[in-house]
């Protein structure tokens, strides 16, 4: 079964479920923030969604 993913943003509620696929399409597209939280389902823990280098690839100058 594929991962599904919450987002958390800071005066909302969470918004979800969103397949891997999904998330990285919203982060393409300006839907996920880099300052918002997500989680995966099953999971208490949320991170920092611009910590994640497959929704935020770092790029060097």
């Amino acid at each position: 079964m594929a991962s599904q993913w919450f987002i958390s943003r800071v005066g909302a509620k969470s918004f979800g479920p969103f397949t891997s696929q999904k998330l990285k399409e919203l982060a393409s597209t300006g839907g996920v923030l880099a300052s918002d939280m997500i989680r995966k389902e099953g999971v208490d823990k949320t991170v920092k969604a611009g910590k994640l280098k497959a929704l935020f690839p770092r790029t060097s100058l």
